[in-house]
């Protein structure tokens, strides 16, 4: 509901605000577009001056576009806060929406409490409140606040009707009252109403086709965007035939294609004449066609199960992981602990050594003991409060890979952030969500089975290289029993090898080799060299 102040009697101003129950406390997700934790979560909170969604079905109840419950307030300018005052109440009612002028509010209120027919135009269906016999809701103040119970407008725009005429739009009031010597309430006036802004009441099919998202995803169809029906969705399949045979676009059917074709005709000043005026926005629907390049430029939604990470400390060494499905936070149930670790990099020299790097080690499920299970528990509780700070202060999206260890300290995979997800959740993630990332992460983990499998095969080859060959001193008829010997030797190890090279191909295929396994695969790779060359010598 608008914000109107008002002055007190007493030098006090108040004034009754509205606010969705998501801001009145800490927000849940930041409206900031900078923001790049939250940027692609479509579900956020209303924004500041917002409270209930624009158009509802008949009998629907009234709620915020966030969907949380709307909250009534009492509100002291002076001090900043919510304040008790003896006796005063909240009067809620329906009002004509295209009349109402907050520049001139107590003229400009007019009543829509029961139609030509004598049915109330507002309903009430939370138990404990119901409507008086002239259409109004009186609600009760706790500290200066109160929450709007399930109210549902019952009529339609278009077909109620009082003294003959239809409104094309309604407004909710929430105005302060207190009862007189005989009980009835009377409006303080001295304390400004909340009023709240159009609303427009359809049937629930009319709604479907009316109502469309607020943070559209890139793949939608184009029908999901407000302004835009079938038949301009059907017009805009034949770019080319329209706004002529240079424009880089052939068919436009998803959000995204739209997004590039406005950012196309920003730059041709012809081409965005054709496509305003194939979209029926010139003229005095120029606002749609702000409207809709503001919300294609700022609001569009693109897949991001990222994994976030909350440090607990300023180094960012150690943490706790969450998953995250449409930069949706999972805050119930953290994935596992996180922590830093240094490693060398062999082959990148600076003064004084190695360059000394870090990667990201996570453990979860049975890998945790007592002690760490209880940190995690205790840093949760961190997490979620630092979570609803202004700039989630801790938090980061994890871009990097991370090593998933076991109890032991094993190198169970190296993957990237949402290829962990999935083996930690043991479910894959659609193809669509697969970041590049992840083709990295598989292609380091098939690199490292490589090594492996080279320096064992490169150790096999060094085997065969020193087995004993026939002495040039033997007897004669010693040597061919010696040589049948050195055949059947070289047959079986011959074999020994080709059944080596096809274990480790299947390994390469299925498990990544442990951290162990590498270091020894190299230690073993360097000596088969160094024996290579000693021989060659």
């Amino acid at each position: 509901m608008k914000h109107v102040s008002a002055a007190g009697a007493v030098g006090v101003v108040h004034q009754l605000i509205s606010l969705p129950e998501d801001l009145r406390g800490a927000p849940r997700v930041s409206l900031e577009r900078d923001c790049f934790l939250c940027k692609n979560n479509p579900n956020k909170h209303c924004e500041e001056n917002d409270n209930f969604d624009e158009a509802f079905a008949d009998n629907q109840p009234l709620r915020s576009k966030c969907d949380a419950d709307i909250w009534v307030e009492l509100w002291n300018q002076d001090a900043s806060g919510s304040e008790a005052l003896p006796g005063v109440e909240i009067q809620v009612s329906i009002i004509d929406g295209e009349a109402y002028n907050d520049r001139h509010p107590d003229s400009s209120i007019h009543e829509l409490l029961k139609s030509d027919d004598g049915y109330a135009l507002l309903l009430c269906a939370g138990a404990g409140s119901n409507v008086d016999g002239d259409g109004r809701l009186i609600v009760q103040l706790q500290d200066g606040q109160a929450k709007l119970p399930d109210l549902c407008i019952t009529d339609k725009n278009d077909t109620f009707k009082l003294k003959g005429l239809t409104y094309s739009s309604f407004r909710m009031m929430a105005r302060a009252v207190k009862r007189d010597l005989q009980g009835n309430p009377t409006p303080l006036h001295n304390i400004a109403p909340a009023i709240s802004e159009k609303l427009i009441v359809k049937t629930q099919r009319a709604l479907n086709d009316y109502r469309k998202s607020e943070f559209p995803h890139h793949l939608d169809e184009l029908t999901k965007l407000k302004f835009i029906g079938s038949i301009t969705a059907q017009r805009l399949r034949d770019i080319h035939a329209l706004l002529g045979a240079n424009v880089p676009f052939g068919c436009v059917e998803t959000v995204e294609q739209l997004k590039q074709l406005m950012q196309y005709a920003d730059k041709d000043r012809h081409v965005e004449s054709k496509l305003m005026e194939l979209l029926s926005m010139k003229g005095k629907h120029k606002h749609k066609w702000d409207y809709l390049r503001e919300l294609l430029q700022e609001k569009v939604v693109y897949d991001d199960i990222i994994p976030r990470v909350w440090f607990a400390d300023e180094l960012h060494t150690q943490g706790v992981l969450y998953s995250c499905k449409q930069a949706q936070l999972n805050l119930d149930k953290p994935v596992g602990l996180v922590r830093r670790v240094k490693q060398h990099s062999a082959g990148q020299v600076q003064l004084g050594g190695g360059v000394t790097q870090t990667r990201l080690v996570v453990s979860s499920g049975t890998a945790l003991d007592q002690a760490q299970a209880d940190v995690m528990r205790s840093w949760k509780l961190s997490a979620e409060a630092a979570w609803y700070t202004p700039g989630h202060r801790g938090w980061q999206a994890v871009q990097e890979q991370m090593d998933h260890v076991a109890a032991d300290g094993t190198l169970i995979s190296t993957l990237s952030g949402p290829d962990m997800m999935e083996e930690l959740a043991g479910t894959p993630a659609p193809a669509s969500h697969r970041s590049s990332a992840s083709s990295g992460s598989q292609q380091r983990s098939r690199r490292s089975s490589m090594i492996l499998l080279a320096a064992q095969q490169a150790a096999a080859a060094a085997s065969l290289a020193v087995t004993p060959s026939p002495p040039p001193s033997l007897n004669p008829q010693q040597q061919p029993q010696q040589q049948h010997k050195w055949t059947e030797a070289l047959a079986q190890q011959q074999q020994q090898l080709q059944q080596q090279h096809q274990q480790q191909h299947q390994q390469q295929q299925s498990v990544p080799p442990t951290l162990a396994q590498l270091q020894a695969a190299r230690v073993a790779a360097a000596a088969v060299a160094s024996a290579t060359c000693s021989r060659s010598r």
